[in-house]
């Protein structure tokens, strides 16, 4: 190992623990990144939604009464497919009101919550399509199995591909905090670069995230 190298390994030794200003610096570019500010409009979109998915949870309440006066014998599987959907309707619509109240949207959690919301919902219905198999006509047995395995596929591949999406999203992250500890390093002509300099990584995790 030549001098110039043992001193580049001997300066990333040193930045192993980033300066609380590089951290902080690295923290705000993060958040610039992920954090969206709503739009007094966007705002109150965003509580239009909410009334909309407590409705719709409502809705999934009334549905379970309605069967149990009709067909009592099969409300257990109304009421199991209904009261989970309806929890799930009131999670999202706390997620919209908090994003109402506080302005800001985290454009990677509402990902994570969009997709797992949305893929619980769609297999939790491929699972009730085949597990009420047998209160449907003859005739119609057949293809309800097809389509819950199909919905129960589709909602893994879902799964699968928003795991992949947020792996790439913190490695993406990782590079962005190597790169700044890197700014950090005194090079041989003078001090170290300043932290708030260009970061290539920036636009990779921006466009994963989203």
């Amino acid at each position: 190992m030549n001098e110039t190298q043992k001193q580049f390994v001997d300066h990333l030794i040193a930045a192993d623990t980033p300066s609380p200003v590089a951290r902080e610096g690295y923290e705000k570019k993060v958040r610039v990144m992920l954090d969206r500010t709503l739009t007094p409009e966007q705002r109150r979109l965003h509580v239009a939604a909410a009334g909309l998915m407590l409705l719709l949870a409502l809705a999934c309440c009334f549905n379970v009464v309605a069967e149990w006066l009709i067909e009592p014998h099969t409300v257990k599987y109304v009421l199991a497919f209904n009261g989970l959907t309806a929890v799930a309707l009131v999670f999202v619509a706390s997620q919209f009101v908090r994003g109402a109240w506080t302005g800001v949207v985290n454009r990677q959690t509402v990902g994570r919550l969009a997709t797992g919301v949305g893929a619980a919902l769609v297999g939790l219905l491929g699972l009730f399509s085949i597990v009420t198999v047998r209160q449907m006509p003859e005739w119609l047995r057949d293809d309800a199995r097809i389509f819950g395995l199909l919905l129960l596929g589709f909602a893994a591949l879902a799964w699968v591909q928003h795991t992949i999406l947020q792996s790439e999203a913190r490695i993406a992250e990782k590079l962005l905090e190597i790169e700044l500890r890197l700014a950090e390093l005194p090079t041989p002509q003078g001090p170290p670069r300043h932290q708030h300099e260009t970061i290539s990584d920036s636009a990779g995790l921006r466009q994963v995230t989203e």
